[in-house]
């Protein structure tokens, strides 16, 4: 069997997935924390940049500390279905 343009596109395809399900959650973290840090600077009417960003990156940080096994797992099982694919050519 040889590499053929449509396995390609399907090996990208796949990898744009599974980078985007891998970092869903830090984003929506983000994006979440960031709306009621904002909610709450425009209800105290404190407008520190510095402080949100922190708050985010805080937040992110934990969050990728937290999901590192299930991040672990979808990266290696993406890595054995590579591998499986790269047998099947050889």
């Amino acid at each position: 069997m040889t590499l053929t343009p449509e396995m390609i596109g399907v090996v990208a395809r796949e990898a744009i997935i599974v980078a985007i399900i891998m970092s869903a959650p830090m984003i929506l973290a983000a994006a979440v924390v960031g709306l009621l840090f904002g909610l709450l600077q425009a209800l105290t009417q404190l407008q520190d940049q510095t402080t949100a960003f922190a708050v985010k990156l805080l937040v992110v940080l934990g969050l990728m500390l937290l999901l590192m096994p299930w991040m672990g797992l979808e990266a290696l099982q993406y890595a054995e279905r590579m591998f499986a694919m790269i047998l099947e050519l050889g």
